[in-house]
């Protein structure tokens, strides 16, 4: 008998954020024959059942991690509004700039899976954790002669959100200004056109 049954494997795979042929990419076997675990028609080696609980587990143990950074920072500085964390979109970029989380997860997306139980967690602290996605050329320029470093890449993530925040409070600006009783009323004339025609 098996470690895992084929809806327990199902549920942790669905639970990492991974489809099916992303998992069997990530426990280096054919897409068939992890299909063929997840529908009960062949057993699943203990292996790589195994393995799979050991990505659940390196997942809970980061998302932790997470969680003591967020509080070692709140201790420090009080209870900030947001917190940003890097996201390394894509396994070329997450292999060359996390290459020691690269070897663990083996795919971009089970480090995104992190953030995103972290996210959880921390909302109902009122805290929102805020994704930036990773821009080499961007961090470089940010970087100049200094060294490359987690608290460089959290200093140039900070910057990234700021204006972010910034572009998204201008927008909601503009879009508050806009009319927007003349906008539904274009909107229904379209669609009254659209009908007699």
């Amino acid at each position: 008998m098996s470690k895992l049954t084929p809806d327990q494997m199902d549920d942790i795979i669905f639970g990492m954020g991974m489809t099916h042929r992303e998992a069997a990419g990530v426990l280096r076997v054919p897409a068939r024959d992890l299909f063929s675990w997840v529908q009960g028609k062949s057993e699943i080696p203990d292996e790589k059942a195994t393995e799979l609980l050991k990505l659940e587990e390196s997942i809970e143990d980061y998302v932790e991690d997470l969680m003591a950074t967020v509080d070692d920072i709140v201790e420090a500085k009080g209870k900030p509004e947001s917190v940003p964390v890097i996201r390394y979109l894509g396994n070329k970029v997450f292999k060359e700039w996390k290459p020691d989380f690269f070897k663990l997860f083996r795919y971009h997306k089970l480090y995104s899976t992190v953030i995103t139980r972290a996210r959880i967690e921390l909302k109902r602290e009122d805290i929102i954790l805020a994704p930036v996605t990773f821009d080499p050329d961007s961090y470089q320029d940010f970087l100049g002669d200094k060294e490359d470093s987690e608290a460089n890449r959290l200093a140039w993530a900070e910057t990234v959100k700021s204006e972010t925040v910034k572009t998204q409070t201008v927008k909601a600006e503009a879009v508050e200004e806009e009319p927007v009783a003349e906008d539904i009323a274009e909107e229904d004339t379209d669609a009254e056109e659209t009908a007699s025609s």
